[in-house]
């Protein structure tokens, strides 16, 4: 994806995420060999506590840096919007409605979408401002170069101008965790519940731990 352009502070955090799954990965995997109380020897081991410590030391840097990039994120909606029109990142759902609508094979709608904007590049042009007839003309020349036996791409006007929209692109995207405005507004619910209920299941795992120390001393005094 040539037009993407990720800041570093967002790959840092992936870096981060990666790591600690690799880390709690390591330690789930190493602690079933150890015998109940964790002692060294009999075919058990107690190499997996480095795994444990890291995981939990690299989870407190990546909060930090999450942290930090969302005090440092400023957002301006309007700027965003025109340097998306200004980009061509929807060259790939005009080849996914291609393949969908045209049935055309995913190499060779790559092709006419490249067309297209190599159409408007070099006339510096929009994505929104190539007009249908112009698509038609690119779509006829590629596919007589790429010996494509159809006679129309399988889009309409109206389905070719909304995907030259932002907002198609970002509705087409549908599924789980998706960006679409329902799919989010479904995980900021979840994630608000979650929250919401951590404390009680904090308060309650501790009344569990007390109980079982209070019976495990009542337990020891009885011997």
């Amino acid at each position: 994806m040539p037009q993407k352009q990720t800041p570093p502070g967002i790959n840092s955090i992936r870096a981060s995420a990666s790591s600690i799954l690799g880390h709690a990965s390591s330690y789930m995997f190493e602690v079933h060999n150890l015998e109940s109380g964790r002692f060294a020897g009999g075919g058990g081991s107690n190499t997996n506590q480095g795994d444990e410590n890291d995981a939990i030391s690299e989870t407190h840097v990546m909060l930090d840096k999450i942290t930090s990039t969302f005090n440092t994120i400023e957002f301006y909606p309007e700027l965003a919007l025109v340097q998306v029109l200004d980009a061509y990142a929807i060259a790939t759902d005009l080849v996914n409605a291609l393949q969908k609508k045209g049935d055309i094979p995913f190499g060779e709608a790559h092709h006419i979408a490249a067309a297209l904007v190599n159409f408007g590049r070099s006339r510096g042009l929009r994505r929104a401002e190539i007009i249908y007839s112009d698509f038609e003309n690119i779509f006829t020349e590629a596919a007589e170069h790429l010996a494509i036996n159809k006679k129309d791409s399988g889009l309409t006007e109206v389905r070719f101008r909304k995907l030259m929209t932002p907002q198609a692109m970002v509705e087409a995207a549908k599924g789980l965790g998706g960006p679409q405005e329902a799919s989010v507004n479904e995980m900021l619910q979840e994630g608000a519940r979650s929250i919401s209920e951590s404390p009680k299941w904090l308060s309650q795992d501790r009344d569990k731990l007390k109980t079982a120390d209070d019976l495990l001393d009542a337990a020891f005094s009885k011997l």
